[in-house]
């Protein structure tokens, strides 16, 4: 650099130009990108490696802005079609609820972003059931690991909707429906379906509306089946989407008097898969089956042997689960004995400590000597 700029005073020489001092001091961003200059200049004659790492970082940061912005967009873009064809206006949603609403105002008051990937909706107000709360869980699209996690695990963009029945209104038993995978998936982690229910295939007599194969169902009693989809209605739905290849977004179905993690006690889930924002509107027949299962669940009543059995399977978990509540209180209780027993020996001289042992010895060889006395009795 000495060198350069002896070059340049030369130049000033034999050119008649004034001295680098007679010139008027350039603006802060001269001088920043006069330094920028000398700094790169500098880097690459000693050590040019280090400019690759930093245009590097560079790139890197603005590929992961761009990503970001994109990612976020697409997942808004998906959010607002599905507000749009069934939150809004006349969407199945308001026309089957008397009341939408998250407790926000303006956009948020019928859709909530909880994050650029969640959004909730709740909605209240009809017969059957209290409410129902809505997740919409996207895929994360805003950072390159996401993306590579999202390909590797391959996950979906999908919707959840959370039915909370009256407790009048629906019969003690469990069931589900839907793609083999997350039924057996279903029936090993929930703990209502694999203490009350058995996989079960397609019933015969509906085997013409559903898939020829993919999907099952897991039921407490086999009539269950027939009592919320056996209706003119529900077949219609169901052969509608059979036709247009729909099941595809069917993940599941899963009806609970005893439904795990809710403080609600009887609930109906319901798990879609999600279209591309511009094919939203192919959802409609799942969305329909949604409040036709509401009201099949709502009418249908168990009969009176399967009534009687659900009574006595429920008594029975009862008492399994008061079962394993008391072995875990004195599991707990010898413990805590045991670490109390544990800090006091820890206070004890040696001698103490034998004295201790030896009455304890006493105590079993007692012990022994009177159950033996008792067997022979």
């Amino acid at each position: 650099m000495a060198v350069g700029r002896a070059v340049m005073a030369e130049e000033d020489a034999v050119l008649g130009r004034t001295s680098s001092k007679s010139i008027a001091v350039p603006s802060s961003f001269g001088q920043w990108m006069g330094r920028m200059a000398e700094n790169i200049l500098d880097t690459l004659q000693n050590n040019p490696k280090a400019l690759y790492v930093e245009f590097g970082v560079i790139i890197y940061t603005f590929v992961a802005v761009m990503i970001y912005i994109r990612g976020k967009r697409h997942n808004l873009s998906v959010a607002r079609a599905w507000t749009k064809k069934f939150l809004l206006g006349g969407g199945i949603v308001p026309k089957n609820f008397s009341r939408l609403d998250t407790g926000q105002e303006g956009e948020k008051a019928v859709l909530l972003k909880e994050s650029p990937h969640e959004f909730k909706f709740y909605a209240s107000g009809r017969r059957f059931c209290e409410s129902m709360d809505g997740s919409i869980q996207l895929k994360v699209r805003q950072d390159v690991v996401s993306i590579f996690t999202s390909i590797l695990y391959k996950t979906m963009d999908t919707v959840t909707m959370d039915v909370f029945m009256n407790d009048e209104s629906m019969d003690d038993f469990v069931f589900a429906v839907g793609k083999r995978k997350f039924a057996t998936k279903l029936h090993k982690e929930q703990k209502d379906l694999n203490e009350f229910a058995s996989i079960i295939d397609i019933p015969a007599e509906q085997k013409m509306f559903w898939p020829e194969e993919g999907f099952c169902a897991v039921a407490e009693f086999k009539e269950t089946f027939g009592g919320i989809f056996d209706n003119g209605l529900a077949c219609h739905i169901l052969s509608t989407m059979k036709d247009q290849d729909l099941f595809k977004h069917l993940v599941f179905i899963h009806i609970s008097d005893q439904f795990p993690g809710s403080i609600h006690k009887k609930v109906i889930r319901f798990k879609f898969l999600l279209p591309s924002a511009s094919k939203m509107g192919s959802l409609e027949p799942l969305m329909q089956l949604v409040f036709v299962v509401i009201d099949a669940v709502g009418l249908y009543k168990l009969t009176p042997h399967a009534k009687q059995k659900s009574g006595k399977h429920r008594a029975a978990a009862k008492e399994k689960e008061a079962k394993s509540a008391e072995e875990e209180r004195l599991n707990a209780l010898r413990e805590k004995k045991a670490e109390q027993k544990a800090k006091e020996r820890a206070k004890m001289t040696p001698s103490q400590i034998e004295k201790e042992e030896e009455k304890e010895k006493q105590r079993l060889m007692k012990r022994r000597m009177k159950v033996s006395s008792g067997g022979r009795r």
